[in-house]
């Protein structure tokens, strides 16, 4: 995706977390079913040390760290963003923890004006989805107690308040920010904690089983059919809706 500024066509980024409110200890704890290898301290690569390459060749490494005085513990999944946007695992932090969880994905430009970007969030409270929204390529789907008008008014203005109304920090670092050393130029960001684990597996994948790869990389499945159904719209709104659905039903039954 290209936005344009009137000068240059300026490449969109995407920033794809998961986010607790938590300790990092609490949190690499509870994550423990679904984390292989030997978790390793990476405060040597916020002074721009290269990263471990621990887990480098499957492809399915996770950063997990913490801003200075930020109450939340943040988690940043290794490959594609698609791949990365992850509202079970955070719906499943959230129950184990007795805590608040945000899966949260934000596309947009830097020097966008007009608050234009791509934004899709779950918020769970201990387990239960309470707000979501939706809203990519003009199309807005909102659930719990999203304001529908403000996502609909500006996107991007709604997730800084949204994160500010949660008390967490607007970070918007990638694991690749970790990988490339970029991190370190965020003179607007101290992290106390991060923590490199080398192979995160995906929610109820908490015991060994045959993992299929395609030329090295983590071959990931949600039941797609057709070449609609594998853009990457559909697939969040796939997610987006396999979680409404569930906590509905968890509600009324």
């Amino acid at each position: 995706m290209k936005k344009d500024t009137g000068l240059f066509k300026l490449p969109a980024r995407t920033f794809v977390s998961v986010k607790v409110l938590s300790s990092p200890d609490l949190v690499l704890a509870a994550l423990a079913p679904l984390s292989y290898g030997t978790p390793r301290d990476i405060a040597g690569a916020l002074r721009g040390a290269p990263l471990p390459a621990d887990g480098r060749a499957l492809g399915r490494r996770a950063i997990l760290y913490r801003v200075e005085l930020d109450g939340w513990t943040t988690i940043v999944r290794e490959g594609e963003p698609i791949d990365a946007y992850d509202p079970l695992l955070a719906k499943r932090l959230s129950r184990v923890l007795g805590t608040r969880a945000i899966a949260l994905w934000q596309q947009a430009s830097f020097l966008t004006e007009s608050g234009a970007c791509d934004l899709v969030y779950d918020i769970f409270d201990k387990g239960v989805s309470i707000e979501g929204v939706l809203a990519t390529e003009g199309e807005i789907e909102c659930s719990g107690t999203a304001d529908a008008a403000s996502v609909k008014a500006n996107p991007l203005a709604h997730a800084r308040a949204l994160l500010a109304r949660e008390k967490a920090t607007n970070d918007r670092i990638s694991f690749a920010d970790f990988e490339r050393g970029t991190i370190r130029g965020r003179w607007d960001l101290v992290l106390d904690r991060a923590i490199l684990l080398p192979e995160l597996a995906p929610v109820g994948d908490e015991v060994p089983v045959e993992r299929k790869r395609t030329s090295g990389r983590v071959e990931a499945s949600l039941g797609e059919t057709g070449s609609d159904a594998r853009s990457d719209q559909a697939r969040l709104s796939r997610l987006f809706g396999t979680i409404v659905d569930e906590d509905l039903s968890t509600l009324n039954g």
